[in-house]
């Protein structure tokens, strides 16, 4: 005011543009794992030229939760990286005589595990059956059951039911092969960079076809799995509800329901339990083996973006857009314990009559490498218009230079003779005083407690 500073009413934030730079690269590095060694400060400096302050962050902070405002605001940023270019494409008839002979091994050994499945099986049924022909003989046919270790007559039929399917499941997978042996195999397709407009799209509703059958199957499995999983334990839902079930059905009077507090009642269960679990069937696997294997010859297993392709080395910036400068007004974001800009400005107010107030911010002038931030003026102008009375006049200006303007103005005043008389310190006044010495003039830098 009037030339004159007032250094005992001055307030100094320990925020600066590392501190915003700082938290850019942790929460980019956080997201994008895989580019931890990209995201480097250099780079950060760079990408914090794209980020503004909002006028009304969280409004503005909101949008971000809707999937269209997303697409249409948030920048993509590509890091440089040298494409690998993929070896041309192997001889079409290479590649048929490859999977023949894959698909050839595979189908052997799983015919070779099929017929011994089969065979355990077939002898199986047929000692089962040699019990069961000696249900007139009581001696011969509790001794059988017990040497199998079957209860009774319906434990033994359920078995000998449960065998019989067993076997003509295997019999009619016997048969399928023999068939697919004999079917001749499709010509190999070429790959998607050398087809066509239409037979790309053909290729990509076949690929999408084969990814989504893939997957019906992947589920399948993980039901059955979680429902094994769910019957194997003993305080779980599924298995309550199932001793609840078999209760009411074994139970001949209407005394209180007491199965299942017991050891021994859980015993039972397991023994009953163990018929009802289900196994994945071998058609089942081998389609997904067949599926998997077509998906990694086009590489598209998983829909996974390969390390060649420029979308892997691209991130996405979206709230750090506005997050990042918001520290200015909101350093408790980063989780400093002090005012920010706006709150500060206001508690300097404070110190000051109403005039010399208006004329304070009629004069706010902004400096220094944060002033590039776009938003910067108008934001504070907002601030300043809910801080200030009614009507109030106030005026922000931001340096033409803000990067190098204080620099500029101090080697501007220090290249004055009668500056350089009166602000520089003489030797005379070092060997007195030490180095803890400042001399007073305008431009001293004096630490005010």
């Amino acid at each position: 005011l009037q030339g004159k500073p007032h250094w005992n009413k001055t307030r100094r934030i320990n925020l600066g543009g590392l501190q915003l730079m700082n938290y850019m690269q942790r929460i980019l590095q956080l997201r994008y794992p895989h580019h931890t060694n990209n995201i480097s400060l250099s780079r950060v400096e760079e990408l914090l030229n794209l980020t503004h302050i909002s006028t009304e962050f969280f409004e503005d902070l909101k949008k971000w939760k809707q999937p269209t405002y997303f697409e249409k605001n948030a920048l993509k940023v590509e890091f440089p990286f040298v494409p690998v270019s993929r070896p041309p494409p192997t001889d079409p008839e290479v590649l048929k005589a490859r999977r023949q002979e894959l698909g050839r091994r595979l189908t052997e050994i799983n015919a070779k595990k099929r017929e011994a499945k089969l065979e355990q099986n077939l002898a199986l049924l047929a000692e089962l059956q040699a019990a069961q022909s000696l249900e007139d003989q009581e001696s011969k046919y509790r001794k059988s059951l017990e040497r199998m270790r079957l209860k009774d007559s319906a434990e033994l039929d359920s078995l000998i039911i449960k065998t019989q399917s067993a076997i003509q499941k295997a019999q009619d997978a016997k048969q399928r092969d023999a068939q697919r042996q004999e079917s001749s195999e499709p010509e190999t397709k070429k790959r998607r960079e050398d087809m066509g407009d239409t037979e790309r799209m053909e290729f990509d509703v076949w690929i999408e076809d084969i990814q989504s059958k893939l997957q019906e199957i992947r589920e399948r499995k993980a039901a059955r799995a979680a429902r094994r999983k769910q019957l194997a334990k003993r305080r779980t839902a599924a298995s309550q509800e199932r001793m609840r079930i078999i209760n009411q059905l074994a139970r001949n009077n209407k005394e209180e329901d007491t199965f299942g507090l017991n050891d021994s009642d859980w015993d039972i269960y397991k023994q009953i339990s163990r018929d009802a679990e289900d196994s994945d069937s071998e058609e089942e696997t081998l389609k997904a083996q067949e599926y998997e294997a077509v998906l990694r010859e086009h590489g598209s297993v998983d829909n996974q973006v390969h390390k060649n392709s420029p979308e892997w080395h691209r991130i996405h910036l979206s709230t750090e857009l506005i997050m990042v400068p918001e520290i200015i007004f909101q350093p408790s974001i980063i989780g400093l314990e002090q005012a920010g800009l706006a709150e500060t400005i206001e508690f300097i107010f404070s110190k000051f009559s109403a005039d010399e107030v208006k004329r304070l911010a009629d004069n706010v002038y902004l400096t220094g490498g944060l002033s590039n931030i776009k938003g910067l003026k108008e934001r504070l102008e907002v601030e300043l218009q809910q801080m200030l009375p009614f009507q109030s006049s106030f005026k922000v200006t931001i340096s033409e230079d803000p990067m190098t303007g204080a620099w500029k103005g101090a080697s501007q005043w220090a290249a004055k003779s009668h500056n350089q008389r009166n602000g520089f310190m003489t030797k005379a006044e070092y060997d007195e005083n030490g180095e803890g010495f400042l001399k007073h003039h305008f431009a001293s830098n004096i630490n005010i407690s």
